[in-house]
């Protein structure tokens, strides 16, 4: 004691010195209590000899390897043997007193060589015996360093054979195989030693490599052992060829000792790391591992007691199925910094009642906690902390057949790719309970595959701001498997894809119950949740989603929902109570496909949303009730085959309300408040206004059934009295719900604001149904205007009906004309139909719809419509409102293809209001709403008609591959050019078109192996080539002599008759003329123009021209076709006035 007083007065500022210190005071009671009954050995030499004197039980308790040297010489091996010998003794105790060790560096400093002389390692130590390893003759009270580079192969540095031993301070290097070695002989051992404070693998400063060759510390099947201890107390177990400690456990079965590995306490050690903790100095094998050895602790709970493990491979392992009840409490695993990195930090393969609590591990390669289960019992894996960049922070394995439960809770991974991964096994039982725990900025929050029966209980864990899915899971339940699965409270937020991300299969006669409650998704990169729902025959689902959950903010949608048409019926799904808003999916909040919501979808608010609030799609079927849904792209949306039954839902300020825009029939729409949408309250196909069509025999969503018309609508009383029409099918009850709105929707076609109540009507045998009805104690809000649906028998719900305010009925009187350009045409000459669309009153009428679809012999060109759009494959004009007084307008232009009378009839089909003098859509062409145009169509003159002969010459070869169609192309466009210009009166251009027509026919006959052209035969060519030839000469025929000239060569100014209006020229050339004339004028300015033919007696035979032109010179070509010759009158009309000529028409 007077040498370590020593020590610190000259080592004041040394801070480990005085560590030291303390140490040793904290060991004098337990020298001081057990000095009475045993005996003490102090050794005073670095030698390696043994004392040969030394024996068995019974020896004299000398300690002197040298009896013919004054005095008594005692080496470390010599003090074991005499200790061995005195074991009988309750406790020795052996110190070290060496005066005069060497202190500098490379001088021996303190450093025992065991095997020097020969003798190899150094005795078992039996009994028990308190080892000091300070050498108290030393100034600087430094560490004895018992070195095993000459102790042969297998040679331990300490073997604990005895138990209760107290070791300390020593520092153990370079034995061939372990450190220190604990165990009994018999085994198991007695157990009990302490150790403290030794460095195992290091220089005695504990920083530099002096590694042993086996594991820094192995208990061989031996209980009751601690190894460390807080602060200094700890041991430094680093550089060695094994693990830095382990624990072995014996299966009496296989080796006939009992397990004896129990009761073991490892903690405040520094393994694989110098003193600092700040160099690695990894054990090879790993940090510590224990096998089959149960009821061990390893680190402890309070402050100062975890182990510092660095180093590779496995920080710690526990393994073996007799390693039960092992506790691995608060340590620390991994180090940010190092270069080696543990594959995994605490791996477990162990037995039942494992727990790992309160350890921090960074700077794992692969597995941060790495656990695989396969014992019955309870594992609680707690307050954990996982950091850095693990592919996995917390993994689970199980085995088959087990029943478990495993507490998972209060967690925390951060930086991992995945922060939890569980993946159970086919069968068995596994209860969870995830509480609390956090899983962020990694790639993944939570990877789980649920297999086993059980019940999983996750609450209040935070997934958040990983780069791609914050949780993802897989329910995937074999046959007979029955499980209950509720989160609730989870956060999953700020993640970089969606935040909560999976799918749900059933096997035959699985049962599953899936509660998803209070649970957060917002923020995602994309969808907030997304769950996949399938099933095999027997199989049942039930789901339920909300309790408050809120799924708000996301890039993607809200939630998709994923069903399978084969097992829709297999899952009963429900979604409550739900927030959904500021997400920003174009086109969907809630997206449902293959999902039957037969139970619910309640009292959800979707509000703000770029996209539609609710779309089903496939088969899906939904009660849709009670919901809020708001300032949304759209508010439900049914595709394809999907139906839902609508109603007490508030759905206002969306860009559209409900649209049925699939095939889906038996949808009801009652008692919602739809009200301030951009587009209709109910759209059935999706598409704008449904016009009623008379009978209500058309299909489509919800059979496109007719909504009533309302005629008049009056208060008074305190009751309102509503009257209308139905028409719909014959003989059925249909019922009429009716509602008022503080204002009408833009289209003129209401919606349904505040439900006034509803009757129900049966049509007659025509399918009509008169209606009056008395809503009693309802009175109207001043300004209100009231719109009504019918529903089927079968729950097809109308749209709303046109608006219509409280008085008396509201007509709208649409007057229809129609009329061609041109009654007499010749084939292929354009025509155009020009239809005038007149409100007579005295109301405005809204949702107008016109059809006038081109009949056959006259092909579409173009639509000009002064309001509104013009389909020409449905004919249908789309004016929407005309107001009283207002006209709109409509010219088609077409061709005309065939010969014969044509007539062209157009008819209002739709209004908003009733016609007092016509019915829409009812093709009676008496009423005022029809109208229709006759031409006729006669064939071309003899030359036209042999233009467009050789054209369909052309396209049968065309037809029988005897020509390409590039081919055909070619010769049609020069047929068409040669037509153009013999009708527009310049026969000679078509006479040269038609001969370039006869030279491409002959290259056509010469060409060989050129791309996408055919040689054509000669006789076929020849065939093309005469008929031209024809049509050349006919032309030739046709043209009229040359026209006189004047002396000077100019041709006759032209004649001019009539008041002046302007007009510079104004005549015909050539007149006479026999088959066309040109008529030409020139006008100073832009003027409205009227060019008009007359017979001699002043009849109108055609007019040619009837707008407005620009000014110029101006030519028009006529062909008087079927006209008798004779003389007739040309007629001029601009605004300054009019001018008459005369032309001569021969034969």
């Amino acid at each position: 004691m007077k040498h370590a007083i020593r020590a610190v007065v000259h080592s004041q500022n040394n801070f480990l010195k005085l560590l030291l210190l303390l140490l040793l005071l904290m060991l004098i009671p337990y020298a001081a209590a057990r000095a009475q009954t045993g005996v003490s050995f102090t050794v005073n030499t670095l030698g390696d000899e043994e004392d040969p004197d030394a024996g068995e039980i019974g020896d004299d308790g000398h300690c002197d390897v040298d009896p013919n040297t004054p005095g008594d010489q005692c080496t470390f091996r010599a003090a074991i043997q005499n200790h061995n010998g005195n074991r009988n003794l309750d406790h020795n105790f052996i110190f070290f007193e060496i005066p005069n060790a060497p202190e500098a560096p490379g001088t021996g400093n303190n450093i025992i060589t065991i095997g020097a002389t020969g003798l190899g390692a150094l005795p078992s130590v039996l009994g028990s015996v308190t080892i000091d390893g300070i050498n108290h003759a030393s100034p600087n009270s430094s560490r004895i360093e018992i070195d095993g580079s000459m102790a042969g192969a297998t040679a331990i540095g300490l073997q604990l054979l005895g138990g209760k031993d107290e070791i300390t301070f020593l520092v153990i290097t370079k034995f061939s195989s372990h450190g220190v070695f604990i165990a009994g002989t018999p085994p198991p051992g007695e157990g009990g030693h302490l150790l403290q404070s030794l460095y195992i693998g290091t220089d005695q400063a504990g920083a530099n490599d002096k590694g042993n060759g086996g594991d820094g510390i192995f208990i061989d099947n031996t209980p009751g052992n601690t190894i460390g201890g807080v602060g200094v107390l700890g041991n430094v177990i680093a550089a060695n060829k094994g693990y830095g400690i382990r624990i072995l456990g014996r299966d009496q079965s296989e080796t006939g000792q009992p397990n004896g590995a129990h009761d073991n306490r490892i903690f405040g050690n520094k393994i694989g790391q110098d003193f600092t903790g700040n160099t690695e100095l990894a054990n090879e094998q790993g940090g510590i591992l224990n096998q089959n050895a149960p009821v061990n602790t390893i680190g402890g709970a309070t402050p100062g007691q975890g182990n510092t493990v660095m180093g590779t491979k496995t920080g710690i392992w526990v393994e073996g199925s007799l390693s039960k009840g092992v506790l691995v409490l608060g340590n620390f695993v991994g180090k940010d910094g190092t270069v080696a990195k543990f594959t995994a930090g605490i791996r477990t393969r162990a037995g039942e009642q494992l727990s790992v609590q309160g350890n921090i591990l960074t700077n794992i390669d692969s597995v941060g906690i790495d656990i695989f289960l396969d014992a019955n019992g309870n594992y609680n894996i707690l307050k954990n902390k996982i950091t850095g960049k693990a592919k996995v922070g917390a993994k689970f394995t199980f085995g088959p057949g087990r029943v478990i439960q495993v507490n998972y809770s209060n967690n925390l991974s951060f930086g991992n790719d995945v922060g939890l991964d569980i993946n159970e096994s086919l069968n068995g039982t596994i209860n969870w309970q995830l509480v609390g725990d956090t899983a962020m900025n990694g790639q993944t929050g939570a990877n789980l595959v649920f297999r086993a029966a059980g019940t999983k209980q996750l609450s209040n864990n935070h997934w958040e701001a990983n780069a791609s899915i914050g949780f993802k899971y897989l329910c995937d339940f074999a046959q007979g498997v029955t499980a209950a699965i509720t989160i609730n409270g989870d956060v999953y937020a700020k993640n970089g894809a969606e935040g909560f991300s999976g799918k749900v299969q059933l096997q035959t006669q699985a049962t599953l119950t899936f509660r998803l409650l209070k649970l957060s998704g917002s923020e995602n990169g994309k969808d907030g949740m997304t769950l996949g729902l399938a099933a095999t025959g027997g199989a049942r689902g039930d789901v339920l989603l909300g309790g408050g959950t809120d799924l708000s903010f996301n890039l993607g949608a809200a939630l998709r929902l994923q069903g399978e048409k084969s097992s829709i019926d297999l899952f009963k799904v429900s979604i409550e109570d739900l927030d959904a808003h500021g997400n920003k999916d174009r086109d969907v909040v809630f997206y449902l496909f293959d999902i039957k919501l037969g139970n619910s979808f309640v009292r959800n608010t979707i509000t703000d949303n770029v996209g539609t609030a609710i779309v089903l799609d496939g088969s899906s079927e939904a009660r849709i009730d009670s919901n809020t849904i708001t300032n949304n792209g759209g508010a439900i949306q049914l595709r394809d085959l999907a139906t839902a039954t609508m109603g007490r839902n508030t759905i206002s300020g969306n860009a559209k309300g409900i649209m049925l825009a699939g095939t889906g029939t038996g949808s009801p729409i009652s008692a919602n408040s739809i009200f301030s949408n951009t587009g209709l309250g109910i759209d059935l196909g999706n598409d704008g206004v449904t016009p009623n069509d008379a009978g209500d025999a058309d299909t489509g969503p919800n059979n496109l059934q007719n909504f009533p018309v309302l005629t008049a609508v009056n208060t008074s009383g305190g009751n309102t009295t509503i009257q209308g029409t139905l028409n719909s099918m014959p003989n059925t009850a249909y019922k009429l719900e009716f509602f008022s709105n503080a204002a009408c929707n833009p289209a003129g076609f209401g919606e349904g604001q505040t439900f006034l109540g509803s009757e129900t009507v049966t049509t007659n045998a025509s399918g009509d149904a008169p209606f009056s009805v008395v809503l009693t104690g309802v009175a109207l809000s001043p300004g209100a205007v009231v719109t009504a649906t019918a529903t089927d028998p079968a729950n097809n719900t109308s749209e709303f009906s046109a608006c219509l305010s409280g008085g008396n009925v509201q007509l709208a009187d649409l007057e229809l004309t129609k009329a061609a350009n041109n009654t007499t045409l010749n084939l292929g000459a354009p025509v155009s139909f020009t239809l005038q669309l007149v409100n007579k009153g005295p109301s405005n009428a809204s949702g107008v719809v016109v059809r006038d679809l081109l009949p056959a012999g006259i092909s579409f060109t173009q639509a000009s419509p002064s309001t509104g759009t013009y389909n020409n494959a449905t004919g249908q004009w789309l004016v929407g409102t005309v107001n009283n007084g207002a006209q709109a307008a409509l010219t088609i232009t077409g061709t005309v293809t065939q010969i014969g009378t044509i007539t062209n009839t157009a008819e209002v089909t739709a209004s908003g209001l009733p016609d007092p003098d016509s019915k829409p859509d009812n093709g009676i062409i008496t009423e005022d709403d029809q109208d229709s145009a006759t031409v006729t169509v006669q064939q071309q003159n003899s030359i036209e008609a042999q233009i467009v002969q050789l054209g369909v010459q052309v396209n049968a070869l065309v037809a029988s591959g005897d020509l390409t169609r590039q081919q055909g192309d070619i010769l049609n466009a020069l047929l068409g050019a040669a037509l153009r210009f013999y009708r527009d009166g310049n026969p000679r251009a078509a006479i040269g078109t038609l001969q370039v027509f006869i030279g491409v026919v002959n290259v056509f006959t010469r060409i060989r192996n050129f791309p996408n052209f055919h040689r054509l035969s000669r006789a076929k060519g020849r065939e093309l080539t005469r008929s031209a030839e024809k049509i050349i000469a006919a032309i030739r025929a046709a043209i009229p002599p040359a026209s006189p000239v004047m002396d000077n060569g100019r041709k006759p100014e032209l004649v001019l008759e009539g008041t002046g209006n302007g007009v510079r020229q104004f005549g015909n050339y050539p007149n006479p003329f026999r088959q066309y004339t040109n008529i030409i004028f020139e006008l100073p300015e832009d003027t409205k123009v009227r060019l008009t033919v007359f017979d001699q007696h002043g009849r109108i035979v055609t007019q040619l021209l009837n707008t407005r032109l620009t000014a110029g010179r101006h030519l028009v070509p006529w062909r008087p076709g079927h006209l008798p010759a004779g003389m007739y009158l040309l007629r001029l009309d601009t605004d300054d006035g009019g001018q008459t000529i005369k032309m001569i028409y021969t034969e």
